[in-house]
């Protein structure tokens, strides 16, 4: 493939995840036919199935871009020299804040935890980041031990993600539960530790 035409399918895959990101703000993925996505991107079947596949596939690429963003502005929230502790509990509290801005934004991020294929992928690239920021607590542990603690962490953050925010579960309380439950999970110290009372302190007041 000469650099012509891989300029040309670089666009092709632009105009399309474009065209899912306002599809699915504006329907949710499971409400979005394939057909719109389509007259949306202004490109033919055999070109979509080509480059994706599925529809499903477009939203695993859409997660890895989510979810990488996340982590990149956490960084720039609390700096390249931030405790690890510190840079997890910013990206917890920008996906549950986002989920709440929309309904439709709720859903796409349910969805993707819920469906096997991009639960699978969020599970494989979150247990890097678990294993970064939670091994100093869990001696001996390897990355394939955090993919296999997830699943009840990724359930919980599925549970909270699900439940609009309300009076009743609103979402400093979801930050707040969330985050304790997950460093006791882990085994971050209660007492002592200075990082975890800061960064709770500062995120949740």
């Amino acid at each position: 493939m000469d650099g012509t035409m891989e300029q040309s399918e670089a666009a092709v895959r632009r105009r399309v995840l474009v065209a899912c990101v306002e599809l699915f703000l504006a329907n949710g993925f499971r409400h979005t036919q394939p057909k719109q996505i389509f007259q949306q991107a202004d490109i033919s079947d055999e070109e979509f199935f080509e480059l994706f596949g599925t529809k499903g596939d477009v939203l695993n690429e859409l997660v890895k871009m989510m979810f990488d963003n996340q982590f990149a502005v956490a960084g720039e929230i609390v700096g390249a020299d931030a405790d690890p502790l510190a840079l997890y509990a910013v990206e917890v509290c920008l996906q549950l804040t986002l989920v709440g801005l929309s309904r439709t934004l709720r859903e796409i991020y349910v969805d993707a935890y819920s469906r096997p294929d991009t639960r699978e992928l969020l599970s494989a690239r979150t247990a890097v980041e678990l294993y970064r920021v939670f091994s100093p607590y869990e001696p001996g542990s390897t990355v394939e031990d955090f993919r296999r603690f997830d699943p009840g962490i990724a359930s919980t953050m599925r549970t909270y993600m699900a439940r609009p925010d309300d009076a009743f579960v609103p979402l400093e309380s979801k930050k707040r539960w969330f985050l304790n439950n997950t460093f006791r999970y882990y085994h971050v110290p209660d007492r002592g530790n200075p990082a975890r009372t800061e960064i709770l302190r500062h995120l949740l007041g």
